[in-house]
């Protein structure tokens, strides 16, 4: 139940961020549907988890187990590669950013040094 209430959580935080984030940058609309889908799956976990503790799965035999088993697996995989998807191009995104801000301050610091030295040049000839 704890990872159900968290998987739900994480999809009301992911909403609340992307529609009032004044960074809007950071939140694309790929990164809100990539987290809701980890969300989804790790709600998956916990309602499979929910089941199998209440005995509503047939994990009684070897082979139920090793089903069982098998689709967590494949579930902490699923979110794993997810997890780390969503980490790069977070930081992919972050990174693009912050230097597009340093281009464009390199771009302001030049401009102005060239103003700077014109006014300075015009007080010279006169």
């Amino acid at each position: 139940m704890v990872l159900i209430g968290t998987a739900i959580g994480l999809a009301v935080w992911e909403i609340i961020t992307h529609r009032f984030s004044a960074d809007r940058w950071l939140h694309p609309r790929s990164r809100l549907w990539r987290r809701l889908l980890i969300a989804g799956l790790l709600g998956s976990v916990g309602v499979l988890l929910s089941l199998e503790a209440r005995q509503l799965l047939p994990t009684q035999t070897p082979g139920g187990i090793l089903r069982f088993a098998a689709l967590l697996g494949l579930l902490a995989a699923l979110l794993l590669i997810l997890a780390l998807v969503d980490i790069v191009r977070t930081v992919d995104v972050a990174v693009k950013h912050s230097l597009r801000e340093v281009q464009n301050d390199l771009k302001s610091a030049i401009t102005s040094t060239k103003t700077t030295h014109q006014s300075s040049d015009e007080k010279r000839a006169s």
